[in-house]
């Protein structure tokens, strides 16, 4: 995979988490749907979990010195 692949690839994680957060607070505080905040929980933790996986990743190229 190439670095920007990669790069758009956690821009596109980040976004989809904010969105994820959002959701969720819709769900449980407006709608009060705690069995659908709970699916988004679930899928925002897996969604974080390939974030967190794929940052970690880029630290060593992002604290190289060009």
């Amino acid at each position: 995979m190439l670095l920007r692949d990669l790069l758009t690839r956690r821009d596109k994680l980040k976004t989809y988490l904010h969105a994820l957060k959002r959701s969720i607070n819709y769900f449980e505080v407006v709608l009060l749907d705690e069995e659908m905040g709970k699916e988004l929980r679930d899928l925002y933790n897996e969604v974080m979990a390939e974030f967190k996986e794929l940052d970690n990743a880029m630290k060593p190229l992002e604290e190289m010195e060009m």
